[in-house]
């Protein structure tokens, strides 16, 4: 039977960091670790946990014969108040930084801190991440999120998810700034429309939008455009037509619907607002 041994530390003395994350630990800070392991070849980690400010996480390692990380399999984990769920942290060769998979779990934007992603050492291997949701604001989500990612000074990579459930967007996210930047499309964006519940609209519509961070944390300033849909159904449009008298429009709106070519607008999107400071919709009516 191969020795084991339990390992408990409060990790006072040690300094540790995780820049991609935006974590840190001082070493004058506490924290709580346990580790059960066990003295075969190559070592074996059957479960470890720790607990510190702003993380948890709990699982097994796995090394390699030869030296070096095998895998981290990571049960459960939690980053401040914005990243949950299980993964996986995997060795490579040639002292490449490991790969790191989220297999589960979500993530929120409004907690994302922002030196997560300003220029770290580069020290991120990939990323793969498979998530039932990330939350954009208290209204707006993306579920079923699927992405790639590197570390380039900050994430950046590419991902595809479902907002709110029913409208699939395909997005590019880049280091920014302040933050981070998205570039998202989706050739149903008259579903995009329906799902953020600012109009009831019918026809496929090809959707462009732009995020980049705003001056405050949890903010984003957006640009919009969206070509080709039918408006059914917009109260405050509704009201605007009603007031230019404009015949048979508003017939129109309850029946086949107005042909919009392309609605544009500037907004800015906080974690309880939308601000629209700028819109137009242009059509044949």
């Amino acid at each position: 039977t191969p020795p084991s041994f339990i390992l408990k530390s409060d990790l006072v003395g040690l300094g540790v960091a995780l820049p991609p994350l935006g974590w840190r630990k001082a070493p004058e800070d506490a924290a709580a670790l346990s580790v059960a392991m066990s003295i075969t070849k190559p070592a074996r980690v059957d479960e470890f946990l720790i607990q510190a400010p702003g993380l948890a996480a709990e699982g097994q390692v796995s090394l390699r014969e030869e030296g070096g990380l095998d895998r981290v399999t990571l049960s459960g984990f939690k980053v401040g108040n914005w990243l949950s769920g299980t993964g996986a942290i995997i060795g490579r060769s040639d002292n490449a930084p490991p790969a790191i998979a989220l297999t589960s779990g979500s993530f929120d934007l409004r907690g994302l801190p922002t030196q997560a992603s300003s220029g770290g050492s580069g020290s991120m291997g990939p990323l793969s991440a498979k998530l039932q949701h990330v939350r954009i604001s208290e209204s707006y989500d993306l579920r079923d999120f699927s992405g790639q990612f590197e570390d380039r000074g900050g994430l950046s990579g590419t991902f595809t998810g479902s907002v709110n459930g029913m409208a699939p967007v395909f997005g590019e996210m880049v280091p920014k700034a302040g933050g981070q930047a998205f570039r998202i499309t989706s050739n149903r964006g008259g579903d995009v429309i329906n799902a953020l519940g600012m109009a009831k609209t019918t026809g496929p519509g090809e959707l462009l939008l732009h995020l980049s961070p705003g001056p405050n944390a949890g903010t984003y300033d957006g640009v919009m455009s969206i070509q080709n849909v039918k408006l059914l159904d917009a109260p405050a449009f509704a009201e605007l037509l009603n007031a230019i008298s404009v015949v048979g429009l508003l017939e129109q709106m309850s029946g086949p619907g107005i042909l919009l070519t392309e609605i544009a607008s500037k907004f800015r999107l906080s974690p309880d607002r939308l601000h629209i400071s700028q819109g137009s919709a242009v059509g044949p009516g």
